[in-house]
């Protein structure tokens, strides 16, 4: 249970909070967003596929979520934010294998 409620806190971090929008968004409202996208292109998606679109981000609980640019200035963070979301994620057990 307490893995459960983990990964669901995830839907609470806020995305693009260095910039100024007209309203927040949320991990949850944005990977909803991901896994709608993925069944329109493809719509015979595995379930895999969709859940991999709707746990995307559950890493960011552990990081937040830093904005794309400052991962583009920094590749050698992205780089490290990624190993430390992989691992957070694969220690609540949301990976998922795609081919």
């Amino acid at each position: 249970m307490e893995q459960f409620n983990e990964i669901r806190r995830a839907g609470a971090v806020k995305r693009y909070h260095t910039v100024d929008t007209v309203r927040t968004q949320n991990v949850a409202e944005h990977s909803w967003h991901v896994a709608q996208i993925v069944r329109y292109i493809y719509p015979t998606a595995s379930k895999e596929l969709i859940l991999a679109a709707i746990d995307h981000d559950v890493g960011e609980i552990h990081t937040g979520d830093i904005p794309a640019p400052f991962k583009w200035q920094y590749p050698e963070v992205a780089t490290d934010l990624k190993t430390i979301e992989a691992n957070f994620v694969k220690s609540l057990g949301v990976g998922h294998s795609l081919s």
